[in-house]
């Protein structure tokens, strides 16, 4: 602002999304396991592009993960958010699927199990942004949201119907 009193300057940290479909659940860029994503769900900005993801009856981990994201740095910090809203399933993982490296949320009580640097911040209509910082081991990563039963229990057998929005 050059001859102006009036202004401010931001001064952020350069940020990119390396999730090239990330706000299309239902796209082949996801793979889901024990798991659907019904489409047609308003998201955090009002419009109908938020998704539900609906566990199967299946036995075991119900989830979706994302495709492998290159572009990484070996040793790098990073920050990993996903927006979601408690529909049934209070208990979700995300981390990121390569390492192994992430939280536990409880969507009813907001809170993490805190084995990484993490934060809920509540949103408007019931939504929550999640985030994880995660120091990576490797150039690839792979984003990983599954639903649990509880904190530390991700492998169960599903009702076919619960789930949480994303």
């Amino acid at each position: 602002y050059l001859n102006n009193a009036n202004g401010s300057l931001l001064l952020e940290p350069q940020r990119t999304n390396l999730v090239t479909q990330s706000e299309a659940f239902d796209n082949a860029y996801w793979t889901k396991s024990g798991a659907s994503v019904v489409s047609g769900f308003t998201s955090p900005d009002g419009t109908a592009n938020a998704f539900k993801l609906v566990e199967d009856t299946s036995t075991g981990d119900h989830s979706i993960v994302s495709s492998s994201t290159t572009g990484w740095t070996i040793g790098e910090d990073v920050s990993i958010s996903v927006y979601v809203k408690y529909d049934s399933r209070q208990w979700i993982r995300f981390y990121d699927g390569q390492s192994g490296r992430g939280d536990y949320f409880d969507l009813i009580n907001l809170t993490s199990t805190t084995t990484q640097n993490s934060s809920i911040t509540q949103m408007a209509n019931g939504w929550i942004k999640l985030t994880t910082s995660i120091n990576t081991n490797s150039t690839v990563v792979k984003f990983k949201l599954a639903l649990a039963e509880e904190s530390g229990v991700i492998t169960y057998t599903g009702d076919g119907t619960s789930g949480v929005y994303i």
